[in-house]
């Protein structure tokens, strides 16, 4: 029935398959792009969600970083039992 339809009149056929075609490819650049949007949203929640997993981890710290961070923990208890040994003193003070 097509073929007939198109022998009566090959223009209109030629309309019809070019406006198939263009719609055809209309199709494809929407999909592709919306493909595209949907790749670039799913890196940056991959790439968001590794930064977050890194951070809860500890990845990217160096063990210089560390080591000072112990260094300075040392040194507040340091202080602290030194006050703490201060306090002592002035406390038996008050008993002699």
């Amino acid at each position: 029935d097509k073929l007939k339809y198109m022998a009566d009149d090959p223009m209109k056929g030629m309309l019809q398959t070019k406006k198939s075609m263009m719609r055809s490819a209309a199709d494809a650049v929407i999909g592709e792009a919306g493909q595209s949007s949907l790749d670039k949203a799913s890196q940056e929640l991959a790439d968001e969600v590794k930064k977050l997993i890194d951070e809860r981890n500890d990845v990217n710290r160096i063990p210089q970083d560390k080591e000072e961070e112990k260094e300075e923990l040392k040194e507040e208890k340091k202080e602290e039992k030194k006050e703490e040994e201060k306090e002592e003193w002035n406390g038996r003070g008050a008993f002699l």
